[in-house]
């Protein structure tokens, strides 16, 4: 039963190649398409969709951003970190990272959001400031990065289930911070959100946030998004492979643990059955 599950579904949302979608470029660089046209945030980069069904259509800047290493110096300085509604620049010192945590936020029945939450030292916090005048002196804190692959979407469209399953969307590589997950995932969206502490070597955390900024600014974008076969769990989990030198899991194990839902079968039992899961903690929003 659970084999036929995984090939119907594998078959139902496999990628839908032509020679126009493998040599047509995902994505375009377009003015247009800045968030708000009266701000000149230097770091935006602005994109519209260069092919498939969205092509022309600008990506949802308020929202997607892709990641902007500016200084390596003391570990990362990135821009378009989200924080609050907004983008800001952050200060990210990887060895700073102590506890790695999944979340599952459900957005539509029986499916949920997979990402990562990295949790950080109080001595090592995120170091937060304004884009539009980074040499201000204020900044704001944040002690947990979230981790979230996510479909990047045209302005004003929702997510749907046919869109995802057929390659209309791509991926952006997304670092925000935790503050901005529970304002967007629960406060707006009225979504769900179990948290997971993950067992996971301590010594493979700072290399898991490095992996996730440098993949931010060198793959969003750049790659389509597909709801079952190239999504949220996949690329986190291929992140956390390379982090932890993992063998990644092949054949019916890789599509079961890239199927973002928590029921018999999907990423919460593949990592379960394997003793990846430590602990449940409580929801996002409903910590004390």
């Amino acid at each position: 039963m659970k084999t036929a599950l995984l090939l119907f579904f594998s078959l139902m949302t496999a990628p839908d190649f032509t020679w126009a979608s493998q040599h047509a470029p995902l994505s375009i660089s377009r003015e247009a398409c800045r968030c708000d046209s009266k701000v000149a945030d230097p770091f935006e980069g602005p994109v519209a969709f260069g092919s498939g069904v969205n092509a022309g259509k600008c990506v949802d800047s308020c929202r997607f951003r892709r990641p902007r290493i500016i200084s390596e110096a003391r570990g990362f300085t990135v821009a378009n970190v989200m924080h609050h509604g907004k983008a800001m620049i952050a200060e990210i010192d990887p060895s700073g990272a102590y506890q790695l945590d999944l979340i599952m936020e459900e957005f539509l029945p029986a499916i949920s959001h997979v990402a990562f939450r990295v949790r950080f030292a109080p001595s090592s916090p995120i170091r937060l400031r304004s884009q539009m005048n980074p040499d201000s002196p204020s900044f704001e804190e944040s002690h947990d990065l979230v981790i979230s692959v996510e479909a990047a979407l045209p302005v004003q469209e929702k997510f749907t289930f046919n869109n995802a399953r057929s390659g209309a969307f791509i991926l952006n590589y997304r670092l925000i911070t935790i503050e901005e997950a529970r304002r967007w995932m629960v406060d707006v969206q009225k979504h769900s959100v179990r948290q997971f502490q993950l067992a996971v070597p301590h010594e493979a955390l700072p290399k898991l946030v490095e992996l996730a900024v440098r993949q931010g600014q060198d793959r969003s974008f750049e790659e389509k998004y597909f709801l079952f076969t190239s999504n949220c769990s996949s690329q986190a989990f291929e992140m956390l492979d390379l982090a932890t030198g993992a063998q990644s899991p092949s054949g019916l194990a890789w599509l079961e643990r890239a199927w973002p839902v928590a029921g018999l079968y999907g990423t919460l039992h593949y990592l379960q059955s394997r003793g990846l899961i430590q602990r449940e903690l409580p929801a996002l929003g409903q910590e004390n």
